[in-house]
């Protein structure tokens, strides 16, 4: 099943290093400084693991919604 994701990670991260590791599962990433943000649409398995890459930055807010 296909969902968005949208998740803000709440700190400053590395975010060549959280790019390298969420790219291959074609969601976008945002660095905006003191947040990041990663979106788009993923399969459900993989919206779950490019979450819990997102928590090893630290706290996170996420939203997965189904795709419509």
């Amino acid at each position: 099943m296909m969902v968005n994701i949208n998740i803000e990670i709440k700190n400053r991260i590395d975010s060549v290093w959280l790019w390298d590791a969420i790219k291959k599962y074609g969601v976008n990433l945002l660095d905006a400084g003191e947040k990041a943000f990663v979106y788009g649409a993923a399969d459900l398995e993989d919206a779950m693991v490019v979450c819990y890459i997102c928590c090893m930055f630290g706290p996170v807010r996420a939203e997965i919604s189904k795709a419509k």
